[in-house]
């Protein structure tokens, strides 16, 4: 199968790229950056004849909101879906499949969210992922018959993942902390997990629409907390909320949301995760860890 990634050189999309090359696949490479400065001619050129389009051109959920970032974040995601979907005109043929990662964090704090959910919030998140999904359905304007999937991802854990290493470093040094009383609820996959899910979705003919990617079993603060002490054994502090603000900015608001997501759809479509719950993506993280370091000392 012919496949382009769009976002090659993210974390997600190497390991992807990987992942699917190993498997026989032929990949097509492009960088946010290349995608913007291409015509859309050239650009529906380019993905003629491929298959799948997978665009893993993600929001970071790690970084310091500020309201300059914010715009710019917002503006770049908006341009780079609109040049995907500008391309379509001249794809000949049209992919058969356009897949595109975003965030989960669109759903309030109230509620638990199926796949299907209307109650969103009103943060920088939900505003993202709100426009993600209206630009992306444009697609069908000039591809009535390509499949659009749009996957809402927590934080997506491995252990070499920007996510992973800094709640690491930051629990080695006693500061992964809890905020407030540590019950809001973290939504999170294991990238094994989300390539799975990505690979399934390519190989099911009518799957199609909004899928939530999360672990079946919701995980608080509290739980992720224990799981890391489990293993590094240090002693978490709670951090204040204006030294938080400092270091993050406005995007401590995303560790208050308490976003209770389930991944409905995927449960029913059969889905079976290798690591459904916040303990065993832990487990598997730092056992990896080791295995890494065993390796390397007997070189």
């Amino acid at each position: 199968m012919d496949i382009a990634i769009i976002g090659y050189k993210t974390h997600i999309g190497r390991e992807l790229k990987k992942r699917l090359r190993a498997k026989g696949h032929i990949i097509r490479e492009i960088d946010r950056e290349h995608l913007i400065k291409l015509t859309p001619v050239q650009m529906g050129m380019w993905l003629s004849g491929c298959s799948v389009v997978l665009d893993v051109t993600t929001t970071p959920f790690i970084a310091k909101w500020t309201g300059k970032f914010q715009y710019g974040l917002y503006a770049d995601r908006m341009e780079l879906i609109k040049a995907i979907v500008a391309s379509l005109k001249y794809c000949d043929p049209v992919p058969d499949m356009l897949l595109n990662l975003s965030n989960c964090m669109v759903y309030d704090k109230y509620e638990v969210h199926d796949d299907f959910s209307s109650q969103f919030d009103d943060g920088f998140f939900a505003e993202v992922g709100q426009m993600e999904l209206s630009e992306t359905l444009k697609a069908h304007k000039y591809a009535r018959s390509m499949r659009i999937s749009l996957l809402r991802t927590g934080y997506v854990i491995s252990e070499d993942s920007p996510a992973f290493k800094v709640l690491r470093k930051s629990s080695h040094i006693g500061i992964g902390g809890i905020i407030d009383n540590g019950y809001q609820c973290l939504p999170m996959i294991h990238e094994e997990d989300l390539m799975d899910i990505i690979e399934m979705l390519i190989d099911v003919p009518k799957a199609q629409g909004i899928f939530n990617v999360t672990i079946p079993n919701m995980a608080s603060m509290n739980e992720l907390v224990d799981a890391i002490k489990k293993h590094q054994g240090s002693r978490q502090i709670s951090l204040p909320r204006w030294l938080l603000n400092i270091i993050m900015g406005r995007a401590v608001a995303m560790l208050e949301q308490n976003c209770k997501v389930l991944p409905q759809r995927l449960v029913d479509m059969g889905y079976k995760f290798l690591y459904p719950d916040v303990e065993s993506i832990m487990d598997k993280c730092f056992d990896d860890i080791k295995n890494k370091g065993k390796k390397r000392d007997k070189k």
